[in-house]
């Protein structure tokens, strides 16, 4: 920028290794400096007096600069020497009651851009829900104006923005002026381009990204929490270990640890991740005896077979060693590892499903365990329970075994997404159990966490929609 702009040629100097005054991150002119800081860097964050402080994609931010803290309360503590001062905040919105912009936004004027309706001039704000199309062709979109009807066109937008003007919502609040735009507005994108987008969102995380990004509002987790056991257990379906769909990928297991049973799903996965859960056992026995995991062993050993006959054996498996049986259960997988056999350890927050690197434990004579976030694997089942067509990318169904009976359902929705406060005060979404046995909804997850094992080992995409 300060290169190819000429009215900045000259006044900033280029860089220079042994000048702290002129940095990549930090540049000083005559008559102020700009300094760029990450918001993951307490040290950079509070280095220096700012009057002037921009924060960017502030949902993005971590909940904690190091250890320091709130990163946008460290930033804007360094203005406080200034009576002039000005803090910017600007983002895409994330999650409800998660969204740092979200919560800024409600304690400002809450200005909208309205613009005239070429037909009526009635002003009014360009909304998702005025914008009319067919589903075969997305690309001729048109809005319509909520008070004439009359059909607006991309081409009456320039002239719209042109002559729109913002409107708050709180026009008292003087100390903290706050702005919203979607997408709709944008000269470079017509209406049919965002109904395109909004035509391609066909799974949950998709249409996550599409509400946050396209319509600039935040995303609210009701879909998935609002399935319950009873239309779950309507989706089995006439098939079983015997007779599985031909396009079967992969067969994963994840395993549950009780003090007087092993618990064991099955389930096979298709293109486009879609889910096919096979079956539930219950294998009795301490996880202390060794006859337990020689019953458990033959489960995982024994293959199931597609409809034309084909032999599909269990590709990777879950165990779970977060209990008091982890040395039992580490002992069991590292004599299993190069069948994929993985001793895992559920990490709740906002955590990748299949960690980067193989953890060891110091307890247990280093024997590998791998630690994944659950909460993200909940995340996503929970949100594939709600894609309701067969066909669909993620979409979940059962077979007819006799192991999937109402309790296996009741227990897969007997965890529910809320909202809590850490100890600093910070909104936090966490899964919470509304009844006392989850088992068979920690076996689900644990598959989701095999499949992305077997994603990152074999570098097969389970998230395609071709496969």
């Amino acid at each position: 920028m300060i290169r190819d702009t000429p009215a900045l040629v000259g006044l900033v100097a280029d860089a220079r290794s042994r000048d702290s005054e002129n940095s990549i991150r930090h540049k000083r002119f005559r008559g102020g400096h700009v300094t760029l800081a990450g918001a993951n860097s307490p040290a950079s964050l509070a280095s220096r007096p700012i009057r002037v402080v921009m924060c960017d994609e502030v949902d993005r931010y971590p909940p904690s600069a190091g250890t320091e803290g709130d990163p946008i309360d460290l930033a804007t503590k360094r203005t406080s020497t200034f009576w002039n001062k000005k803090i910017v905040l600007t983002s895409t919105p994330t999650v409800k009651g998660l969204s740092k912009i979200e919560a800024a936004f409600a304690r400002s004027s809450r200005a909208s851009y309205f613009v005239p309706c070429p037909h009526c001039e009635t002003p009014h704000v360009l909304k998702w829900r005025n914008v009319i199309f067919d589903k075969d062709n997305p690309r001729d979109a048109r809005m319509v104006c909520p008070h004439c009807g009359g059909v607006i066109e991309n081409s009456h937008k320039p002239e719209m923005l042109r002559r729109g003007e913002w409107i708050a919502e709180d026009p008292e609040e003087r100390r903290v002026r706050g702005f919203h735009l979607n997408e709709l507005y944008s000269p470079w994108r017509t209406f049919g381009d965002v109904a395109a987008d909004f035509m391609k969102a066909e799974t949950p995380e998709k249409l996550r990204t599409w509400t946050n990004t396209a319509l600039g509002e935040t995303w609210e987790d009701r879909e998935g929490d609002s399935v319950d056991h009873v239309s779950l257990a309507k989706r089995r379906e006439a098939w079983g270990p015997e007779s599985l769909p031909d396009e079967t990928i992969a067969i994963t297991a994840g395993v549950d640890t009780q003090d007087d049973r092993l618990e064991c799903t099955l389930v096979a996965w298709l293109s486009a991740r879609r889910v096919r859960v096979i079956s539930h056992h219950l294998i009795p026995g301490s996880p202390n005896e060794p006859e337990t995991w020689k019953a458990l062993d033959a489960l995982l050993l024994s293959p199931c077979k597609t409809v034309d006959g084909r032999e599909v054996p269990v590709s990777a498996a879950c165990v779970d060693a977060g209990g008091h049986h982890a040395a039992s259960v580490l002992d069991f997988c590292e004599s299993r590892r190069g069948r994929k056999i993985w001793a895992i350890i559920g990490r709740g927050g906002p955590k990748p499903i299949w960690p980067a690197r193989v953890s060891r434990s110091q307890r247990h004579k280093g024997r590998t365990q791998w630690l994944v976030g659950v909460d993200t694997a909940k995340d996503w089942l929970r949100g594939a329970f709600a894609v309701i067509s067969e066909d669909a990318p993620h979409h979940v169904s059962f077979s007819g075994h006799h192991s999937l009976g109402e309790t296996y359902f009741q227990q897969l929705t007997a965890e529910k997404r809320v909202i809590k406060h850490d100890r600093f005060g910070r909104p936090v979404r966490v899964w919470k159990a509304t009844d006392a046995r989850v088992e068979a909804w920690d076996c689900l997850v644990y598959n989701v966490a095999a499949a992305e094992g077997l994603r990152e080992l074999w570098r097969v995409n389970l998230y395609s929609e071709r496969g």
